[in-house]
Parts: structure tokens; sequence; C-alpha cells
């Protein structure tokens, strides 16, 4: 299945927003625009499938990574 070759990715992408401030006046745009550069790139893989990206959804570890 494609979508595990993002598993590992939007873990660590999470891992990463965790703990930032998302308040307008607080958020460290220069650390948060990377990461918004990283998830639309996934989001763009036309090599996931509908049944692959239902799959993530459905996990519950990477449910939580994605919240």
């Amino acid at each position: 299945m494609s979508c595990y070759i993002y598993w590992d990715r939007i873990r660590s992408i999470a891992s990463r927003l965790e703990g930032m401030d998302y308040g307008i006046h607080g958020m460290n745009v220069e650390a948060v625009i990377p990461l918004l550069d990283e998830i639309e790139e996934i989001a763009h893989d036309e090599s996931i499938d509908f049944e692959s990206a239902k799959h993530i959804l459905d996990d519950p570890g990477m449910n939580h990574a994605l919240r």
C-alpha cells in the first residue's frame, strides 16, 4: 500500500507541530511554513489512491498524528 511511505513523515510533522503556539501573533511562521509545504507535498501525491488515504485516516495512530 503506497500510503506507508508517508507514515513516518506524517508522524514527524505532527511531533514538530506539538507544543507550537497556534495563535496568530505567537506563531513562528518560519517554522510552520516548511511543515505546511511538506503536508502539501503529501496531499498532492497522485500515487496515493482513495483506499490508501482511507487507510491512513482509519488508523488510530495516524489519526492521532493528523489531529
